[in-house]
């Protein structure tokens, strides 16, 4: 009698096992890289929601030396831009087949721009977009996304 109870304990504990491992949801976090560098973490709120924080961080130094045949001036110009730029987009699942998922993303970003050319201007931008985009996911621990949408922006410079 207490065979038989022991090989329905290893039963039910196998059986039990084996369905938690089945219920197991795709990875909640995840790094993202867009074009142009902006490198941020994808969060899976739940099945319909997802957060996406990112951040955008850039420096330009340009050096330019120019000098005329009639009169032999030669000017240096130097200017140096620097930019960062956080944002954050929201993606609104809204159809699901097999391993690709359509969604829609607003999506807000504010810019600092700060440039040095003869004198020194700052810049500040927000954005505001909207995008359908698409995922699709090629294994266990990658995915690729695509976007299409349109943008407001407006910009301040002192």
């Amino acid at each position: 009698m207490t065979t038989r109870v022991a090989w329905a304990a290893a039963a039910l504990l196998l059986c039990g096992s084996a369905a938690s491992a089945q219920t197991q949801d795709d990875r909640r976090v995840g790094l993202t890289m867009g074009y142009p560098t902006a490198v941020g973490v994808l969060w899976h709120v739940n099945d319909r929601l997802a957060i996406r924080p990112e951040l955008d961080v850039s420096r330009i130094h340009l050096r330019s030396e120019t000098t005329t045949a009639l009169v032999p001036l030669a000017s240096n110009n130097e200017s140096t831009a620097s930019s960062v730029r956080p944002g954050i987009s929201a993606l609104v699942y809204v159809a699901r087949t097999d391993d690709l998922r359509m969604y829609v993303s607003p999506r807000y970003t504010y810019s600092f721009t700060n440039n040095s050319q003869n004198e020194i201007s700052e810049t500040s931008t927000w954005l505001l977009s909207g995008s359908f985009g698409a995922q699709h996911k090629l294994g266990s621990r990658f995915g690729v996304y695509g976007e299409l949408g349109i943008e407001y922006s407006r910009s301040t410079t002192r």
